[in-house]
């Protein structure tokens, strides 16, 4: 007789599946748009399984169609195209190859929510104050609607290596965040500063400024 499949571990990733991924990281700008999923499917007939995967806000309550008829337990997909929203995934898989129409069976299984966010942070004007023996004082607001900020660096006039940038409290997990930065002494009148941050999506925004 036939025994029903069972799905597991249904996961959201930013980026490709983990076993996939090689020199890009998730969150980097070449894949803050990708979006994977993965899971863990067992027949205990040894039947062939076929899965579709479906998309909705938790709101709604019709499911989008990603991808039907699928042979292996991942999927990847840009999520450029969705709205900023929370969503939920929807595996079905069905053994329908292996077995008469009458006797196949399907399941389903539906993930946790996960957020999609495609805005990038907003960066206040920079400031800067200077101190004694050309030594100055740099301030910046980020803020982010949707997603905490996860990184900040900068680069002064022509470096060529970027630098790590840390907030008023030291830790940068919060969706406005206060970054401070204090230079070394500096050689000239005037300099430039570039300032980039992003969030826990991969968004990236770069802001400069003269001081």
């Amino acid at each position: 007789f036939n025994v029903t499949p069972n799905i597991d571990d249904l996961k959201i990733h930013i980026g490709p599946p983990p076993k996939e991924r090689q020199n890009n990281k998730p969150g980097s700008s070449k894949n803050n748009k990708i979006r994977s999923a993965t899971w863990k499917a067992i027949d205990r007939n040894g039947d062939k399984l076929l899965f579709t995967i479906y998309y909705k806000e938790i709101n709604e309550k019709n499911w989008k169609l990603i991808k039907k008829e699928l042979t292996s337990p991942s999927h990847t997909w840009d999520s450029t195209s969705m709205p900023n929203g929370q969503y939920e995934l929807k595996v079905e898989a069905t053994d329908k190859l292996s077995n008469i129409a009458s006797e196949a069976i399907s399941i389903e299984k539906i993930s946790d929510p996960f957020d999609i966010d495609n805005t990038q942070p907003v960066l206040a004007a920079i400031k800067s104050n200077p101190t004694e023996d050309s030594i100055f004082q740099i301030s910046c607001v980020v803020t982010d609607e949707l997603s905490p900020i996860s990184s900040a660096s900068y680069k002064i006039d022509s470096a060529e290596h970027w630098q790590a940038m840390f907030s008023e409290d030291g830790i940068l997990d919060s969706h406005r965040e206060v970054l401070l930065l204090e230079t070394k002494k500096l050689e000239g009148e005037e300099h430039t500063i570039t300032i980039m941050v992003t969030d826990a999506s991969g968004n990236r925004s770069v802001a400069r400024g003269r001081f």
